[in-house]
């Protein structure tokens, strides 16, 4: 009654099957490259590490993220 396949695509196969060219992907992995540098950047100039270890003073982060509110 039910009858199962064993496929086996390659990234090419997938690539072809979801129209998807190798600008796109190199297009696509640039701008996340860009976007977690972006992030890390803003993230580490706003963050005092408490010691060489990099633990993070939490009440800084929290104070320096979200001034003048209360948040628990």
């Amino acid at each position: 009654m039910y009858k199962g396949f064993n496929l086996t695509l390659t990234r090419a196969d997938k690539m072809d099957f979801m129209d998807v060219s190798s600008q796109n992907i190199e297009l696509y992995s640039s701008g996340i490259h860009k976007l977690r540098s972006n992030l890390l950047d803003r993230i580490s100039s706003s963050i005092d590490l408490t010691d060489e270890t990099g633990i993070i003073d939490v009440t800084k982060l929290k104070n320096n993220w979200f001034p003048g509110k209360f948040y628990n």
